[in-house]
């Protein structure tokens, strides 16, 4: 190296998002602190674990929406969000697992509807091959 040089470095400003749990659920990142670059919009989801219910996000959140399981939060500073789950009244919980299933009852009948055509075409098929082979012997 026969000259002097100049070297200038520029780092990124990274941001933590720290997610906390309260009641028996996670969060989709994982609870925990995460590190972003400033600007960076994050989605943030609340999953909750049987038996409970996602009820609401508190901490540094907009206050708009804070009932909705899925936010997107924008990395303008450090952050601290937690997700607050609750307890499922169990009557309600045995309505819903009823309604579940008899939705998936409902949509096992309409998948069989959607085999009609493909039952049909085969039918003809097989009529057309004995109806050939009735005129072949005739």
């Amino acid at each position: 190296m026969e000259e002097d040089k100049e070297i200038t470095a520029h780092f990124d400003e990274l941001l933590e998002l720290e997610l906390s749990v309260e009641g028996n659920g996670t969060t989709d990142p994982e609870p925990g602190v995460h590190l972003y670059e400033a600007g960076e919009e994050v989605d943030v989801e609340a999953l909750p674990h049987g038996g409970w219910e996602f009820s609401h996000w508190s901490g540094d959140v907009s206050s708009e929406s804070i009932e909705e399981s899925r936010k997107e939060i924008v990395m303008d500073e450090d952050k601290q969000i937690t997700a607050h789950f609750e307890e499922r009244d169990e009557e309600e919980a045995v309505e819903e697992e009823d309604e579940a299933a008899e939705l998936t009852e409902v949509e096992r009948f309409s998948r069989w509807w959607l085999l009609l055509p493909l039952i049909g075409m085969i039918v003809s098929i097989v009529v057309g091959h004995l109806m050939d082979r009735d005129k072949k012997k005739r």
